[in-house]
């Protein structure tokens, strides 16, 4: 029985720009982790994931700054870290939201046939406005991205 998970967050009490397009995700704190196939690179945002079949469900939110905030289109997305050619676009992409602080989620699985890494990327259209992904506070307890990993037994190995 597989017996591996991670969760990992992004806790911050700093201003961020985000730019046009996919921005990852700096996820800066380990919440739970156990076993060897997920491993946080906290320098990069990016996951490596071994071998085997994961369940993967993400959350990310962020705010824009003097603008309405139901004007702009936001997503997360799951995406490879180095995209090969077999590997274009996004693994899966969350729910639509809009950058007022209600997170944009995303529920998938994915097959890892080689050693692979992946990151929790956040799209916002903010059309040339500072879009930011906190308001400034003292507290470092704000979570704006939480990803959660769980890797699964692979039902092609089991016997009965």
């Amino acid at each position: 029985m597989v017996n591996e998970f991670a969760v990992y967050s992004e806790y911050s009490n700093q201003k961020a720009s985000l730019q046009q397009g996919a921005n990852i995700r700096k996820l800066t704190h380990v919440d739970s982790e156990q076993g060897d196939s997920i491993t946080l690179m906290p320098e990069t945002g990016v996951i490596r994931l071994k071998q085997g079949l994961y369940h993967i469900t993400a959350s990310a939110a962020t705010g824009v700054d003097g603008a309405e905030a139901n004007t702009h289109e936001a997503y997360c997305q799951l995406s490879y870290a180095c995209q090969t050619k077999a590997q274009q676009g996004p693994i899966s992409i969350g729910s639509q939201a809009v950058p007022d602080m209600i997170p944009s989620l995303v529920d998938t699985f994915l097959r890892v046939d080689d050693d692979t890494g992946i990151v929790l990327e956040y799209q916002v259209d903010h059309s040339g406005e500072k879009a930011s992904i906190l308001a400034e506070n003292d507290a470092n307890l704000q979570v704006f991205s939480r990803i959660s990993i769980l890797k699964m037994e692979d039902a092609s190995t089991l016997t009965n």
